[in-house]
């Protein structure tokens, strides 16, 4: 009996054991996991006003070669030389070794400061093909804020240099943070935090109050978004899907659908009212109660901008009215205007351009406007929207597509180049 009572005893003791070294096992591997995560996370700030990541810049046209537009861009322009020229007059201005200014442009770079509006957020086509503005964008965080960079040799080392010594720095996990304003650096100190790691396609991200901004490289284009918080709570979209404009014209250069909301901002974008203010005023919230979505076609010195109604126009009375003072008549749908324009109704479409619209076409799904649509449709996606379109760029010297919407009083306003 005694044996038997040690025996068991024994037996309990050991699944204790065997309990107690799985629980440290547990323990451990948690630390680790934890220590992991936390050394693999990105210094970061919420309460400055504004925050960017760039990931390893000199690595992005190697990226681009799936994207046709931007890869022609970047061979035409000489950027990668352009760049190259930068980074070795760089080493030179700052007398470092050219492998050191490389690796610079190789890393994840932070920048955090408390400049409300950066032309960044305005101007980041710019950014993305310039090392020399990103390098100035460092200079920025260095002098008035934060610049974080990924820790290699010689880092340190450069930090002091391009700062003539005046550089405050600490780690941070595999980060090096950098300031020359000491009061900044000591309240981000009191401040720290991090968040998680961004995925290898987003090459550039930025926050600053209500807005944030991420460029993606999604493998067959280039996505830039930005999203806003919208105070506005009545805005109109429709689907893309839906639009179709019932006349034939060459393949446009720019083309653009919009909701009744931005159509005078649109219009005068474009137009200056030079007749009648007050008359064109009365037409103009005549012609914004009825139409669904408008549109606007440029094709070189050739222009037309559309309203598509719910109904015809000519059924409203509003319209038959206000129209007939212009001398147009149910029988006559296209008229010269002032001599130099052209309006037309068709049917549920109203349209005001500088050349007479043609309506010969016999199956309009094959017109060359009609593949203009289908390709933004395209682009864009099956999703509803308060604009959308593509135009050519002068900064970048191709089209590039782009839609807004509103969810949830998020706008998003996204930009995507082929």
């Amino acid at each position: 009996m005694d044996m038997d009572k040690c025996f068991k005893k024994k037996e309990v003791k050991n699944v204790k054991r065997a309990g107690l070294r799985r629980l440290f096992l547990l323990n451990f591997f948690m630390i680790i996991l934890l220590a992991s995560h936390f050394s693999q996370g990105i210094p970061w700030s919420l309460e400055s006003e504004f925050v960017s990541y760039v990931n390893a810049p000199l690595e992005w046209t190697k990226g681009f070669q799936n994207i046709h537009d931007l890869q022609q861009f970047v061979t035409t322009n000489h950027i990668i030389e352009r760049n190259q020229a930068f980074i070795q007059s760089l080493s030179k201005q700052l007398n470092c070794d050219l492998s050191i200014i490389e690796e610079l442009f190789r890393s994840k770079l932070i920048v955090i400061g408390n400049i409300k509006d950066y032309a960044f957020f305005d101007e980041i086509e710019r950014y993305i093909f310039d090392l020399e503005r990103l390098y100035m964008l460092m200079l920025e965080g260095l002098g008035n804020g934060i610049l974080i960079i990924e820790y290699y040799q010689g880092l340190e080392e450069l930090l002091e240099i391009i700062s003539s010594f005046e550089v405050k720095i600490t780690r941070q996990g595999e980060y090096l943070i950098a300031s020359t304003n000491t009061n900044f650096f000591s309240e981000y100190q009191n401040k720290l935090m991090t968040r998680n790691v961004f995925s290898d396609d987003i090459l550039i991200y930025a926050e600053a109050k209500e807005k944030n901004l991420t460029v993606t490289n999604a493998f067959s284009f280039l996505n830039i978004e930005l999203k806003s918080l919208n105070a506005e709570e009545d805005i109109s979209q429709f689907p893309v899907q839906i639009v179709e404009i019932p006349l034939e014209f060459e393949f446009p250069n720019g083309l653009f659908v919009f909701a009744n909301h931005k159509a005078k901002e649109f219009f005068y974008s474009r137009f200056e009212v030079i007749s009648s203010i007050d008359e064109w005023q009365i037409f103009y919230d005549l012609i914004d109660s009825l139409f669904v979505y408008g549109f606007y076609y440029e094709q070189k010195d050739q222009w037309l901008i559309g309203f598509k109604s719910h109904h015809n126009f000519y059924d409203n009375e509003s319209f038959r009215n206000q129209i007939s003072k212009w001398g147009f008549t149910q029988s006559k749908t296209i008229k010269p205007f002032a001599n130099s324009y052209y309006l037309s109704v068709v049917e549920d479409y109203f349209m005001i351009s500088n050349f007479k619209p043609d309506q010969t076409i016999d199956n309009l799904e094959k017109g060359e406007i009609a593949l203009g649509l289908k390709e933004l449709q395209e682009k864009t996606g099956n999703r509803e929207v308060y604009e959308a379109g593509y135009e050519w760029t002068e900064v970048l010297g191709f089209p590039y597509y782009f839609f807004s919407s509103i969810d949830d009083k998020i706008g998003r306003q996204v930009i995507r180049i082929f």
